[in-house]
């Protein structure tokens, strides 16, 4: 039982690699394909100086009045774990008539916090020759991570 699970095991991960180096030439055609010749993809990351503090308890972010009158609000706490550069920001949204809770949405939002010169690896990877990164939309270039969010822009020539 225990070899067939591993054969299993050995299988899918063989199919997942597949999978990835088939989705990585597919990105990489999509990318030459959705660009003009002299196109430029330009988007921004949050960087791991930008990281929320952790918290304990859940905290109003928000608070607005709607058309209606009820109060609708944000709760939210963070907590950053440094092995997967991940903030994990869970939310609640509610909503109230006066003290009356009507009701209630929870959210989970993770975000990956990105190290100065990860992202251009996988930029290069998929096929971008030139990239630039930024510490701010004064386009003054990135040299180390701490900068609230990099600001790439990306080309194929």
């Amino acid at each position: 039982m225990h070899q067939q699970k591993d054969a299993k095991s050995k299988d899918f991960a063989s199919f997942l690699f597949a999978s990835m180096d088939r989705m990585r030439a597919y990105q990489e055609q999509e990318t030459k394909e959705m660009l003009a010749p002299a196109g430029k993809l330009v988007f921004a990351v949050d960087t791991i100086a930008d990281r929320c503090e952790n918290d304990s308890d859940y905290k109003t972010a928000i608070s607005v009045k709607t058309e209606q009158g009820f109060d609708l609000l944000l709760r939210s706490k963070n907590y950053y774990d440094e092995e997967t550069q991940t903030q994990f920001s869970p939310a609640i949204y509610e909503l109230y008539n006066g003290t009356k809770l009507l009701q209630s949405e929870p959210m989970d939002f993770q975000t990956h916090l990105y190290k100065f010169g990860e992202m251009e690896c996988y930029l290069k990877e998929i096929g971008f020759t030139t990239v630039k990164t930024y510490s701010s939309f004064e386009k003054e270039r990135a040299v180390d991570d701490q900068c609230d969010m990099f600001l790439f822009e990306c080309s194929l020539g």
